[in-house]
């Protein structure tokens, strides 16, 4: 189980053709659905320059200067 948070995109390849590729962590009981709409949601920003996972380390390290 991978515990960093992922700011480089991963792209899986078919057929000459790369795809972005988004690994979800399911366990029993999770709501799928959220847990999809969440991670495309998440790369519609990206596609719009917008990266949750920058935005929070950024928080993380001003408050550790604090």
């Amino acid at each position: 189980m991978n515990n960093e948070l992922e700011v480089e995109p991963q792209f899986t390849e078919y057929l000459g053709v790369k795809i972005p590729h988004i690994e979800v962590q399911l366990q029993p009981g999770r709501d799928v659905a959220g847990l999809i709409e969440a991670a495309a949601n998440n790369w519609y920003l990206k596609q719009l320059g917008y990266s949750a996972a920058e935005e929070f380390m950024k928080r993380i390290e001003n408050e550790m200067q604090e």
